[in-house]
């Protein structure tokens, strides 16, 4: 439990719980703040230095205003990283002062051994396309707990099963890292749309004893820059000695990438876009995303090819129900009418869009 001093002074104690092997299953854990946060894999030996949880806590104090004095000296290039990536939170979020103090390795680590070239993979068509369009790559990563809370053991379990068949038909090794990152009374009050870029990279310097690289999948193009948590402007800064991060896809909107892999059959059997989880699908088809990735299928004529989503008499039932869009995506529902709609989807996607519309705009229409 956090103290009432440390609140009120918003003082970030951090120590080192220690690491474990116990059943085949690799575990490291932190208590900060009085909380443990852990992570554990039963694919791979994660690592105990220190670099993880420094990311973590450099979101902590960058974006939730703890200050932090981190316990341990990591990695010099990692420091120096932090520092422009603090910089650049403050332009982007107006985060102020900076507030994570660390020191930097007398000694800095070095890799012994070639690692492994990592995707993370979520069954998402940016995870995808970048399984299948970057060098080289033969590793998948998967965090159960991130997208996917862990107590929803059934749905983790059919991802978990869809990971592994990918992995097998693309001869890639699979690596499946649980945590409670996002339970956690400190980390779980942060904005996850600013702070996934620094919980992913924590994922990858654990896993940096056998990958050398590891890809964060772009969900915005270059031409449409938004301040996100990862992007191709700061993705590369969570890098250290031993682990390069990348970025990757920037150069393509999220449909470009879905007409390059649909034909693909482990995209058609395997795609998983649904965070909101409204039921016990893998795909709800009611959600937003799901309807606009729906849409995105019919528009190329491919969505009856995809077993993980409803049908096309479903996706117009629900969008009949969908009261409105958000104004930033009437643009997208409206390049699906360009593409070519069948007609009475057509009809469907015009009265969604009409009744989005800002009332204003409605006048002059």
């Amino acid at each position: 439990m956090i103290s009432r001093l440390h609140l009120w002074l918003k003082r970030l104690r951090v120590r080192r719980k220690g690491a474990s092997l116990i059943h085949g299953v690799s575990r490291v854990e932190w208590d900060v703040a009085g909380s443990a946060v852990w992570f554990e894999s039963a694919d791979v030996s994660l690592s105990e230095e220190p670099e993880a949880v420094a990311c973590l806590c450099f979101a902590a104090a960058n974006l939730g205003g703890w200050k932090v004095r981190f316990p341990l000296p990591i990695c010099g290039m990692m420091k120096g990283n932090l520092s422009r990536l603090a910089r650049i939170w403050n332009r982007w979020w107006s985060t102020g002062e900076r507030r994570f103090l660390s020191k930097r390795r007398k000694l800095e680590l070095k890799r012994t051994t070639r690692g492994d070239i990592a995707v993370f993979l979520s069954l998402g068509v940016d995870s995808f396309y970048s399984l299948l369009r970057y060098p080289d790559a033969n590793h998948i990563v998967y965090v159960a707990g991130f997208d996917v809370k862990l107590h929803d053991s059934s749905r983790l379990e059919r991802i978990e099963r869809s990971l592994r068949q990918v992995g097998e038909v693309r001869g890639m090794r699979v690596t499946v890292v649980r945590t409670n990152l996002r339970e956690h009374p400190v980390f779980r009050t942060l904005s996850w749309e600013r702070f996934h870029g620094a919980a992913l990279a924590a994922v990858g310097h654990l896993l940096a004893d056998s990958i050398q690289r590891i890809v964060i999948s772009s969900s915005y193009p270059r031409e449409f820059f938004k301040p996100w948590g990862s992007s191709w402007r700061t993705d590369h800064l969570w890098s250290s000695k031993v682990l390069e991060m990348a970025h990757f896809g920037e150069e393509l909107w999220r449909f470009g990438k879905l007409e390059l892999i649909a034909d693909d059959p482990l995209v058609r059997a395997h795609l998983r876009i649904c965070w909101e989880h409204r039921n016990d699908d893998l795909n709800c088809g009611s959600c937003e995303k799901c309807l606009r990735t729906m849409l995105g299928l019919l528009s190329v004529g491919k969505l009856s090819l995809y077993p993980t989503f409803p049908d096309e008499a479903t996706l117009l039932e629900n969008l009949r129900k969908t009261r409105r869009i958000h104004d930033y995506l009437i643009p997208t529902y409206r390049g699906f009418i360009k593409r070519g709609l069948p007609p009475e989807a057509e009809k469907v996607v015009r009265q969604l869009i009409r009744r989005s519309k800002p009332a204003a705009e409605k006048a002059n229409d």
